[in-house]
């Protein structure tokens, strides 16, 4: 049902935010009002300039409330992933339309929604001013800046909401979708082995050239460089530098958690909102039933309790993290009234921490200090080098006036590969030193190169070997080679190819696969969308476009035998029960308002405008630097 969202609309933004449409948009907004910045713009939205400081304040924002309903830390590389910048597009592209249309919520209006928050009231229903106060800390926002946010997500709400409630889909849609969710195929397979395959003559000459002429660009020899390196290391300083004892106590004392590993407790947390839930959960746990079937007959499940083995920071309740780490183990806790819950505690493993003394780690922390100054003292040398190259001093000469190496780094392309075909250097900064030479060309100065903790590379290219296309007679052994396994493969797919057909034909398959060098195995059970580790990916696609008894070949899960499976039994989906098929229908009527806000915001694309540096957004959310690793 996926398609739905798809076909919702055919905008690059849009697209973007399929499946991210629905998000919190009842609960959290985005407050970018009176908020100070940079001057390089990093978006436009309805004729809003967002500057790259800006927009960084906003995801802060967004993330600390993402945290609050998650109740975990969230890594901020993590949120990016999961679409929190979408939501915050999307939030941005429906505040536009609210300016324009001039829509406005009373201060009394929203104040009682104020009021109406659940996280925000005891537990007889009153508003709850410490809750209040705990949560602005949290947020980092005034009580103005809280009603300022407010008023934004109330305007969204309304102007969302105009989408739809997300009326039940009718039980005919239901009943196609379980139809086609539901069925299972059987399957009989064998696996025909590269084996089977008839040896493949050797080719003539005209053979073997058509081949290669086919295939010319797998037989390029790529661009290769020689480039000289001065590299700047901290390494190479640190021993002059002097640490003293009264630092080498302060840094300890401000970093000894860090130092050893602290204590981990699996800990298991049910929380509720409301007092008569709690008093309901400590009668039974009082009766001597397990914490997690008390748990159950609460409505919460495994996932929704367990918090896994963690330490005392990683509980996002820091009220309930004090008690669970004063359990002892297997006991259960008293009510502990925390921030947002009151919660119910169970402690099921305790593992110590350890924590190393001054002397245990004095030299560790003098290596890391005197390697933390040396950086910032390359600031200077680095100025220093400039000086010398700007006065006509060589790189390779440097090490005569300053205490930095300089080396040649073996012949490479831009992928750090040798010309035997084998990495042709282990330097950490490889890929960083490869990026900047290979931009640079012979006789050319290069700026510096930053490497952060690692200090300072001036590179210089010292020889260039052009890409080429190399001759037949220098591949010939290859291309024979690549050539009989083409024709074998070919064979073997003809091959499997006249068994499937064979099966067709009403041929008995365990024969057929005794010809075909297999045994013959079954799999059952399989879905449209369910995979089984020991047919190809594939499998399931061209099964449920045959008929019982039908049979068809691809090729194996190792990418060189071939797989001959026949249909041997069809079952239709199970007939839902009232439950499911009542979630299932609300779900689908979800997913169509879901497309209908996609045509909404596609359209509001149109209306106000959407334009993203996207090279420097993705320098911001780390995605530049996940392409660099992947392109090399």
């Amino acid at each position: 049902m996926l398609e739905i969202l798809r076909q919702g609309a055919n905008s690059l933004f849009a697209k973007l935010l399929m499946g991210l449409l629905v998000i919190s948009f009842g609960v959290w907004g985005v407050r970018y009002s009176d908020i100070g910045g940079g001057t390089k713009t990093l978006l436009q939205v309805g004729g809003q300039n967002i500057t790259t400081e800006q927009y960084q304040r906003m995801f802060g924002a967004e993330l600390r409330k993402f945290e609050l309903q998650a109740h975990q830390t969230v890594p901020v590389q993590t949120a990016h992933q999961m679409g929190l910048d979408q939501q915050l597009f999307s939030g941005l592209l429906v505040d536009a339309h609210a300016r324009d249309l001039n829509l406005g919520i009373s201060d009394k209006a929203l104040l009682d929604k104020l009021a109406s928050q659940k996280n925000l009231q005891t537990a007889d229903g009153q508003f709850d001013k410490d809750n209040f106060r705990y949560l602005l800390q949290n947020l980092g926002l005034s009580e103005a800046g809280y009603l300022d946010m407010l008023r934004h997500d109330t305007l969204r709400e309304q102007l969302l909401g105009s989408m739809g409630s997300g009326a039940p889909a009718p039980q005919a849609l239901v009943d196609a979708f379980n139809q086609f969710q539901g069925e299972e195929r059987s399957l009989d397979y064998f696996l025909v082995p590269p084996s089977k395959a008839p040896v493949a003559a050797t080719p003539d000459e005209g053979k073997l050239k058509d081949f290669y002429e086919a295939h010319k660009d797998q037989y390029k020899a790529p661009e290769y460089r020689t480039l000289g390196v001065l590299l700047a290391s901290p390494d190479d300083i640190k021993s002059t530098v002097t640490v003293g004892d009264d630092d080498l106590k302060a840094a300890y004392e401000a970093t000894k958690d860090s130092f050893g590993k602290p204590e981990r407790r699996h800990v298991q947390v049910m929380s509720f909102q409301d007092k008569a839930s709690v008093d309901k959960a400590m009668t039974s746990l009082k009766t001597g039933k397990d914490f997690l079937a008390v748990a159950k007959d609460m409505g919460l499940t495994d996932k929704d309790v367990d918090r896994g083995m963690v330490t005392k920071d990683q509980l996002f309740d820091k009220v309930a993290a004090e008690a669970a780490f004063k359990l002892d183990k297997d006991k259960v806790s008293d009510p502990v009234e925390g921030a947002l819950a009151t919660s119910i505690i169970r402690v099921t493993e305790i593992e110590p921490g350890v924590v190393k003394t001054f002397d245990d780690v004095k030299g560790e922390i003098r290596d890391r200090l005197s390697r933390e100054r040396s950086v910032k003292l390359l600031i200077d040398f680095r100025g220093k080098i400039e000086d010398a190259r700007a006065g006509g001093t060589q790189l390779k000469e440097m090490p005569a006036k300053f205490p930095f190496k300089y080396s040649e780094l073996p012949v490479m392309d831009k992928t750090g590969t040798g010309i035997d075909g084998k990495p042709a250097s282990t330097l950490s900064d490889l890929d960083a030193l490869l990026k900047a030479g290979f931009q640079s060309d012979i006789g050319v100065e290069t700026d510096p190169i930053d490497l952060g903790k690692d200090g300072w590379a001036w590179i210089e290219v010292k020889d260039v070997k052009a890409a080429r296309q190399k001759s037949l007679d220098e591949v010939k052994p290859a291309v024979l080679a690549a050539y009989q396994e083409a024709e074998a493969t070919a064979a073997l797919g003809k091959l499997a190819l006249a068994l499937a057909d064979r099966t067709n034909k009403g041929e008995d398959f365990a024969k057929l696969a005794t010809e075909g060098g297999g045994t013959v195995k079954a799999a059952s059970g399989l879905t449209r969308r369910g995979e089984n580790p020991d047919l190809p990916k594939g499998t399931a696609q061209l099964a449920f476009a045959l008929a019982k008894g039908a049979a068809a070949t691809l090729t194996g899960t190792d990418g060189k035998s071939r797989l001959v499976f026949k249909v041997t039994d069809i079952k239709p989906a199970k007939p839902l029960e009232d439950a499911k098929r009542k979630d299932i229908a609300e779900k689908l009527g979800q997913q169509a308002v879901a497309a209908a806000s996609a045509q909404y915001l596609a359209g509001l694309e149109t209306a106000y405008g959407f334009s993203l540096d996207r090279a420097q957004f993705d320098q911001l959310t780390g995605a530049a630097a996940s392409t660099d690793q992947t392109d090399q």
